[in-house]
């Protein structure tokens, strides 16, 4: 998986980003919601999630804390191990991408080896797009068959930051 930049090198994205989550389940409208505190009234989850992470089906979690690219959940970090930032989420930091310099992350094939096919899983992360040259937030490889997305939640923000959760479910 990539983040900013297509598997095939190519579509280079400007941006920062933060809080990456990946899930081997497909998260719903309302759980991607509470992950990222956009609603004024916690809505009602079934089950109700062991804390803010959802725990039990959380593969990787990527908060950037001073740039590194470490998975807080598991040992599964990134490359390059660190990256320039940027205020990010929450007034932490964020990895900048700049598409000039060709810079993405990459993460290892743990992170997805079990998301292939029809398995069901959700990507969300927060970004500020800086400049949008038909870049890719993340990418994984495979066709996408089996896929059939059953929510698209993105919030654009008056600040120019973007939430975004994509769930595919078999």
């Amino acid at each position: 998986m990539s983040l900013g930049m297509s598997q095939m090198y190519s579509d280079s994205l400007s941006a920062a980003l933060d809080e990456v989550y990946v899930y081997a389940s497909a998260l719903d409208a309302s759980d991607i919601e509470v992950l990222y505190g956009s609603v004024s009234a916690a809505p009602t989850v079934t089950p109700v999630p062991t804390s803010h992470l959802f725990e039990g089906s959380l593969v990787a979690y990527y908060p950037f804390v001073d740039g590194t690219t470490q998975d807080a959940h598991h040992t599964w970090h990134g490359t390059p191990e660190s990256m320039t930032t940027t205020e990010g989420r929450d007034g932490g930091t964020a990895i900048v991408l700049d598409a000039e310099r060709w810079e993405s992350v990459t993460l290892p094939w743990e992170v997805v080896r079990d998301l292939d096919g029809d398995a069901d899983r959700t990507v969300c992360l927060w970004a500020r797009i800086d400049e949008w040259k038909g870049g890719y937030l993340f990418h994984y490889g495979g066709s996408g068959e089996g896929c059939t997305p059953g929510y698209h939640v993105m919030e654009c923000r008056e600040d120019g930051t973007v939430m975004q959760g994509l769930g595919c479910q078999s």
